[in-house]
């Protein structure tokens, strides 16, 4: 009993229980348990910023690793441990500091060059590519890093380095699905068709519900003339994304090529009916931000736009209404916009909530109607 008691007492012992309940799955009972043995114990602090990082309670993990560093040695994987989390919760300026530090103590690590890459990205610094750079000239296997470089030389259009990035990658990872997605948009820049057709084959076979893999498998495949298996793609991808623009028309034209005029068309207009759509969301958004600004004429110029591409767009009718309330004398042209409205969406339910003020407006804008009315 002696010895059991004095097993019970080590702070160790204690610790190794804490881990059991925590890797058991039982972690409210690990937090409690690890509460109680706290007393400054540096390996205490760390197993519960741990769990409570993995509970997803970012701000009690960064108090804790808080803790852990202020009470014991700065132990470079807890320091980079707290950097990253750090970086995962958008303070990208201590993520910074942290891996700064991190390079300079330790200059061979690739990991905390990359990390130091990412807080850099975070704060829209420029110089975030030297730090991939050198996590590449460090470790030429990171796939992160190369990753990052890929897309940097994407966007620079050095194709050319990018095909040697990616085939670098795929030397030591050959499923990377975000090299092969990437690989495949630099032979279709290339215009090297054969290349991207068999890189987003690869990439629809690593994802079959991928939008994005199997629209540009579709994309290759109408380039190199194999317009049945384009259009079994782009059938693919409505189904995944019944809005997606692109399939609807390189569906319309292939159907075009293959004579079948009805569906075509029928392709055809639903891709510009779609089109419209999204010219009717930036319209609206335009016409939102001169309302904010109390600009109602811009407002109404810009709600109208919007309602031309779609004309049951319910929100821009509505807000169209409200900027009229708002910039018309006029107190039966302020009704008629409301009532506008009211005769539009009667009948949906989504427009209740905008339905039961339209006509609140209605009824207060035709009783000061009527007073104006007997005061003349």
């Amino acid at each position: 009993m002696l010895f059991f008691r004095a097993v019970a007492q080590n702070p160790e012992e204690k610790i190794s229980v804490v881990d059991s309940l925590f890797w058991g799955g039982k972690e409210t009972e690990a937090l409690s348990k690890n509460r109680k043995l706290e007393e400054n114990n540096t390996d205490t602090f760390l197993k519960i910023a741990r769990a409570y990082q993995t509970r997803g309670n970012f701000g009690k993990a960064l108090s804790y690793y808080k803790n852990a560093l202020n009470n014991g040695p700065n132990l470079p994987a807890v320091v980079s441990e707290y950097g990253n989390l750090l970086y995962r919760t958008g303070k990208f300026k201590k993520a910074d500091s942290i891996f700064r530090n991190l390079t300079k103590d330790f200059p061979e690590n690739p990991g905390f060059h990359y990390q130091f890459g990412l807080a850099k990205e975070g704060l829209n610094d420029s110089t975030a590519i030297e730090e991939y750079r050198k996590t590449f000239s460090l470790d030429s296997a990171h796939q992160n890093a190369i990753y990052k470089l890929a897309v940097h030389n994407f966007q620079l259009e050095n194709f050319e380095k990018v095909e040697f990035l990616g085939k670098k990658a795929l030397e030591s990872y050959a499923e990377n699905s975000k090299i092969i997605g990437l690989l495949g948009q630099n032979a279709i820049r290339l215009r090297n068709y054969s290349s991207a057709e068999k890189r987003f084959e690869k990439l629809v076979s690593l994802d079959t519900n991928s939008e994005f893999a199997h629209e540009k498998l579709g994309f290759s495949y109408y380039h190199l003339d194999k317009w049945e298996r384009a259009l079994e793609e782009f059938k693919i991808v409505i189904n995944l994304n019944p809005q997606n623009i692109t399939a609807y028309y390189l569906s319309g034209i292939i159907f075009n090529l293959l004579g079948e005029t009805k569906k075509a068309e029928a392709s055809l207009k639903k891709a510009l009916q779609l089109k419209k759509r999204g010219l009717s969301g930036m319209y609206q958004a335009l016409g939102t931000t001169y309302k904010q600004s109390k600009n109602y004429a811009e407002a109404i110029n810009y709600f109208k736009l919007a309602l031309n591409e779609n004309p049951y767009n319910m929100s821009a009718q509505y807000e169209l209404a409200v900027a009229a309330d708002n910039y018309f004398d006029d107190l039966q042209t302020r009704i008629n916009y409301y009532r506008i409205f009211v005769e539009k969406f009667k009948a949906d339910p989504r427009a209740k909530p905008f339905l039961s003020v339209a006509k609140y407006r209605i009824d207060e804008l035709k009783k000061e109607k009527f007073m104006n009315g007997k005061k003349g």
